[in-house]
């Protein structure tokens, strides 16, 4: 691929012992932006051992099916499964061909997919579909989704179909509605049907879903839950989740999972009303989710715990390296054939995301809770390189990082996490988590390709994915964070996508800058560590990012606002002075305050409007011990101290987040009672007034019992959705109650005595 290739820096010892300070100079800052990637070759003496316990470090490995991958591929076999999910429920003979070769008029075949003919017919009805505005409608409470016209709608439109023809490649129009009626009109009719009844939204949730694509004889992913039992195996309906009335469950024959009949018959939900399913559907029946799509894909991991050795010998791999040449062009050309043909089922194995606990496992670079015994008469170097900042052990918390102030430890951002590949396994595009930095180091092994879309090129190349399959984006919002995805940089340049291409070598770093879409796949055997990191200009990337996810309902990872407090917190106090720089000071105060601001006018909107008396939780307490002011406390506000000592595997703080756009309740959150008043029953256990023990309860009920009949909704969403249910924001259910989370008052405080000490700056 002829590709421009991402710029290398060579920096010296003493810029490379302050690496975070050094990629922060505004040079490196101009590349990073252009580029959205850099490839750093460390000073000539930097050779770090490997500092692996090979007989101790064991991994599980990701199979990858390439052909799968391929996003418009994907979306492809996705429509023929669920075409012949809706024949099989229909006893009517399924489709077993992907495409169909016809004639165009230039006395040539063309591959014509079923898929390609229906998305066509969507697009003509919705000619201007962008990530922003197919994603909105996702959010939207009256559950908008794309405008699917009338079956009677689409045969007449003639036009429509001179289009079409055209389109594909000149095919007879006789040709294309030929396959239109045997194939696609009566799913056609149904999915319109089921939009029409304000249906859009899938059957059932699923935290675990199965892909329309998995093999059934084998879990998507093995998941236990916290008592080591598998999910998905008890007979449990999936829409009431009680697992009583075993004889009146039926199996859905695609997805296996079970249905009471009466559920599926009573939109309600009530059981035990009469079975309108026909007795001799009951073989055949096929829940909705199978026949409208749920957009699921993810990958397969294997039981089998591999060492290198045996890694490599499955794999056939090699440990040669192969250099920036022919033979590599000739790997890269090979890898999109395989990605790009739909009938290529090739597969490959991939060590991804190895996180590994015991000492000797964890990371590739030295550290001083394990010295190999090679490494025992060269103890002072093999020490200096474990404390070595660039060491991605210590990264993170490296001078110029924000990551420290947050607290908490987070596998895969703050701790590293290992690869370990082979030929043409890959890593799909993607962002990294909330727009931090990240970067990448090979330790030893072949080549490892990466592509990068930088910043100025993300709204084109998100809009070109969503124009290309708006009906994934629609089931799974949050598509491109699950890394499952590949699109060819040949095409995305061909669509004026900007696109570069790095090649990667052992014992060089590949550093990824904020918002950069990057993927690749590795030429043979390699072995490769990273983890994320910040700077000061990563800052309001981090808070953008809360807004971004709230469209594609991701989960944040980091609460920003108790950062933003932090860092003018220790501004006042005169801590870490030499961390704070005058810009960080400023965005820091101004994100703050407009936030501050906004939280004020919704608290006011609920106060003023419902007289609501909110219950304050010292959540804000949890890092920075803050007192309650005087004047929340004769406001009759309280606070009650936390009197549960929480704590989980990564040493993570709990997070509640909005049942909605799934962002963190930063501020305040709404216990929204959907079916009256939470039962006496369910929150009897529960200290209402103690942060972690209502975070645990939401997690268990929304695990365990997904019908609840409550949400915690953050204040916009439920504004907005009362607004939508009531008309107006005149009424609400008069059993909500609201939280507060932080002591608005000494914020306001903490944004006053900020700002005048601003100004004097």
């Amino acid at each position: 691929m002829n590709l421009e290739r991402i710029p290398t820096v060579y920096p010296t010892e003493n810029e490379f012992k302050n690496i975070i300070t050094y990629i922060s100079e505004s040079r490196i800052r101009r590349l990073g932006k252009k580029y959205g990637m850099i490839k750093v070759v460390p000073p000539t003496g930097f050779k770090p051992p490997l500092s692996l316990d090979l007989s101790k470090f064991k991994f599980r490995v990701r199979k990858q099916q390439l052909n799968q991958l391929n996003l418009i591929n994907r979306a492809r076999l996705f429509f023929i499964k669920q075409i012949n999910n809706y024949l099989k429920l229909n006893q009517i003979k399924v489709c077993k061909k992907k495409y169909f070769l016809v004639d165009n008029n230039k006395d040539e075949k063309f591959k014509l997919y079923l898929y390609d003919i229906y998305i066509s017919v969507l697009k003509s009805y919705n000619p201007y579909i962008t990530w922003d505005k197919l994603l909105i409608l996702t959010r939207d409470h009256r559950n908008k989704a794309l405008l699917i016209p009338s079956l009677r709608e689409v045969e007449k439109n003639i036009k429509l179909w001179k289009c079409l023809a055209k389109q594909f490649d000149n095919i007879p129009l006789s040709t294309l509605k030929y396959y239109f009626d045997k194939y696609i009109k009566d799913y056609y009719s149904y999915i319109h049907s089921q939009y029409r009844q304000n249906l859009s939204t899938l059957q059932y949730n699923d935290d675990y879903p199965i892909s329309l694509l998995s093999d059934n004889e084998e879990s998507e992913l093995e998941i236990t839950d916290e008592d080591g039992d598998e999910e998905g195996n008890a007979e449990e309906c999936v829409l009431c989740h009680e697992y009583d009335h075993i004889e009146d469950l039926i199996t859905c024959n695609s997805c296996k999972k079970y249905f009471h009949i009466g559920c599926i018959n009573d939109t309600k939900g009530e059981k035990h009303i009469e079975n309108t399913i026909p007795s001799s559907s009951l073989e055949s029946w096929i829940c909705r989710n199978c026949v409208m799509g749920n957009g699921y894909y993810g990958f397969h991991m294997g039981n089998q715990y591999y060492s290198l050795m045996t890694f490599l010998e499955v794999t056939d791999s090699k440990r040669a390296l192969h250099d920036d040449n022919e033979e590599l062009s000739k790997l890269e050309k090979e890898f999109w054939q395989y990605v790009n043909d739909i009938d290529n089922t090739k597969n490959v194995k991939y060590g991804a995301d190895i996180h590994n606990s015991v000492p000797g496992t964890i990371s590739g670079f030295p550290t001083s809770n394990y010295i190999p015994s090679s490494q025992k008469d060269n103890i002072k170097e093999y020490m200096s390189y474990a404390i070595h900042p660039a060491n991605l052990v210590n990264l993170p918390n490296s001078k110029g990082s924000l990551l420290p102030l947050f607290k908490d430890t987070i596998s895969g951002m703050t701790i590293p996490w290992v690869y370990v590949g082979s030929k043409f396994s890959t890593f799909c595009w993607h962002m990294e988590d909330q727009y931090t930095l990240s970067a990448n180091y090979q330790h030893e092994g072949a080549s490892k390709v990466w592509y990068s879309i930088p910043d100025s090129s993300c709204t084109k190349f998100q809009d070109y994915l969503v124009s290309t399959t708006p009906d994934l984006f629609l089931r799974q919002p949050d598509l491109m964070h699950h890394l499952t995805s590949l699109v060819s940089p040949d095409i995305l340049t061909q669509n004026g996508i900007t696109c570069y291409k790095a090649i990667q070598n052992p014992n060089e770093y590949i550093i990824t800058f904020p918002k950069c879409y990057h993927s690749g796949f590795n030429s043979g055997y390699n072995l490769n560590e990273a983890v994320n990191f910040t700077a000061d200009f990563w800052l309001p990337y981090g808070m953008s990012a809360i807004d971004d996810y709230k469209i594609s309902k991701k989960q944040c990872v980091f609460e920003m606002f108790d950062l933003l407090i932090t860092i003018l917190k220790n501004y006042l106090g005169g801590k870490y002075t030499d961390m704070f720089n005058e810009s960080l000071v400023r965005d820091s105060y101004a994100i703050l305050l407009n936030r501050f601001n906004e939280m004020n006018k919704d608290l006011s909107r609920i106060n003023d409007t419902w007289n609501l008396i909110p219950t304050f939780i010292d959540r804000a307490g949890l890092r920075s011990n803050m007192k309650m002011s005087e004047n929340m406390l004769k406001s009759g506000i309280s606070s009650i101290k936390n009197n549960y000592d929480y704590e989980d595997e990564h040493n993570e703080e709990a997070q509640l987040y909005c049942a909605h756009c799934k962002t963190i309740c930063s501020f305040a959150f709404v216990v929204h009672q959907k079916n009256g008043i939470l039962t006496v029953k369910s929150r009897k256990n529960l200290n209402a007034d103690n942060f972690q023990n209502w975070a645990r309860f939401v997690t268990y009920v929304y695990k365990k019992r997904p019908t609840t009949d409550f949400d915690i909704l953050c204040l916009h969403d439920y504004l907005a959705m009362e607004e939508y249910e009531t008309g107006s924001i005149s009424s609400h259910n008069e059993n909500d109650e609201l939280y507060i989370l932080k002591d608005m008052e000494h914020i306001k405080n903490l944004l006053y005595d900020s700002g005048d000490k601003i100004d004097k700056m």
